[in-house]
């Protein structure tokens, strides 16, 4: 049987950055990706340090939606959206 291909929507410059950091420990996005996707497979459950409690994926997506909201009709990267989750979280004491 033929291997699926995967199509995923990155930030141009998220992609670039992954790609340089992962060829520093000779992986390509691919192998990475192949990689995190077995370990859930074998494992049930995400790689350490990605995991959320319910409490936090809770407040991730609620944040999500009211910064949703807040910018309809604009574009936010990731990466910034997740510094700021971050330092709200650390700003309330929470710890990942």
């Amino acid at each position: 049987m033929p291997t699926p291909v995967m199509n995923v929507r990155i930030e141009p410059e998220l992609k670039e950055r992954a790609a340089e950091n992962l060829m520093k420990h000779g992986l390509l996005l691919s192998d990475y990706i192949r990689h995190a996707l077995a370990y859930v497979a074998e494992h049930g459950e995400l790689p350490a340090g990605l995991a959320m409690t319910d409490e936090q994926y809770a407040k991730f997506m609620q944040e999500r939606e009211e910064r949703a909201y807040r910018n309809r009709g604009k574009s936010i990267p990731i990466k910034e959206f997740l510094e700021d989750f971050s330092r709200d979280d650390d700003a309330s004491g929470d710890e990942a």
